[in-house]
């Protein structure tokens, strides 16, 4: 097992739990602390309003792309995040990616 292999391992190992429905969680692995990082909420918002403004511009994505997140929040795997809330945060800048089906040859 390779050094990398053996730190994958033992981060899953210190921070995996089930949920609910039976799902394995497992906590994202952060090079540093979350402390010492830099406010991400300012950037976060500007990558999401230059997401909103090309999903504007092709109403067939955007709809998927709406119907794709919902179903994601359906499923858990994000959450509302209160802004009163005390725990600390962190927002993840956000993209979207979307694929054409392929045209055969």
């Amino acid at each position: 097992m390779s050094k990398e292999d053996k730190l994958c391992e033992d981060h899953f190992l210190k921070t995996f739990k089930r949920n609910e429905n039976g799902r394995y969680v497992v906590r994202l692995p952060f090079k540093e602390t979350p402390h010492s990082m830099n406010s991400s909420y300012d950037v976060a918002v500007r990558r999401l309003a230059q997401v909103e403004r090309s999903l504007i511009r092709n109403p067939s994505v955007n709809n998927q792309y709406r119907e794709f997140m919902i179903d994601y929040l359906r499923q858990n795997h994000m959450e509302l995040v209160q802004p009163t809330e005390d725990s600390p945060v962190i927002f993840l800048p956000h993209h979207h990616v979307s694929r054409q089906a392929s045209l055969p040859n």
